[in-house]
């Protein structure tokens, strides 16, 4: 693998004690590619100037969002402008320098954080440990719709999906009804679903988006309990996909019904309450 000092020349050996390195991650109970999707949205400068504690005690942030396992993005390096206390939060004023830029959202980068929660770093602990893995074409966003057989997202990419209104997402979920599976990835259960009407899984998987629980009485009832966050253990699929033009909203409801029994989503062993 190629090192880091040959794609950032500029910082030097005795400058890397001005920065602070950011390998920023979802963190515990929350989803590993939040710093991403906010970064796909354009929102990762906002998202990283709350934190919980005084993380950023030097003059630049050297920042990395989590990709896949031990490897990073490079989103930039921001300079500290101000920080202030606000109730159990600190807030920071940063700003995106124009250095580097053409490798933001493009530079893939191999690091292995000595624990876990190892996520506020001094540079000089880790410049040397970056190695390169890639630079990719374009600059990272949202995947193309895979088809129907190979959609598996999780909540947070769910809701950026519909807030963002991508539209190879929206056209092919609004114009095929079906039957759709959610699963916690925590205990098992299983959830069908049918989609029909106008927008089909795009109107039904928009209040799921909205609330976690698409008005679901046992989904809103476990988010109750365990808190919102609970939400990002749901997974999203599609176990069938009709024309609109074919069958008919009887149809779909009677294969709704079939997944049922099969996966047994009723009772003690699913979310389904009918």
């Amino acid at each position: 693998m190629i090192k880091i000092q040959s794609v950032f020349p500029n910082i030097k050996e005795e400058e890397l004690r001005n920065y602070k390195a950011h390998l920023a991650i979802g963190g515990k109970g929350r989803d590993n590619r939040l710093p991403l999707n906010e970064f796909i949205r354009g929102k990762f400068k906002k998202y990283q100037e709350f934190q919980n504690s005084p993380n950023f005690k030097r003059r630049f942030i050297f920042s990395l969002i989590y990709y896949r396992k031990n490897e990073w993005i490079f989103a930039g390096i921001y300079e500290v402008i101000s920080v202030e206390k606000i109730e159990e939060q600190y807030k920071y004023e940063t700003k995106l320098l124009n250095i580097y830029e053409d490798l933001i959202g493009r530079l893939v980068l191999h690091y292995v954080k000595p624990h876990p929660q190892n996520t506020y770093l001094t540079l000089e602990k880790v410049f040397d440990k970056l190695e390169i893995v890639e630079l990719l074409h374009d600059k990272v966003t949202l995947e193309e719709f895979p088809g129907f057989e190979n959609v598996d997202i999780n909540y947070s990419k769910l809701k950026n999906i519909i807030k963002s209104e991508d539209d190879s997402w929206k056209s092919a979920l609004s114009n095929m009804q079906g039957i759709y599976l959610i699963s916690d990835t925590i205990n098992g259960k299983l959830y069908v679903g049918a989609a029909y009407g106008k927008d089909a899984f795009w109107q039904r998987w928009t209040d799921y988006a909205k609330n976690g629980s698409g008005g679901n009485k046992k989904l809103k009832k476990e988010l109750e309990k365990n808190g919102f966050n609970y939400v990002n253990n749901f997974r999203y699929s599609i176990l069938e996909v009709y024309s609109k033009h074919i069958k008919t909203e009887k149809y779909i409801k009677d294969r709704e019904n079939h997944w049922k029994n099969i996966l047994q989503t009723r009772g003690e062993f699913g979310y389904n309450l009918n």
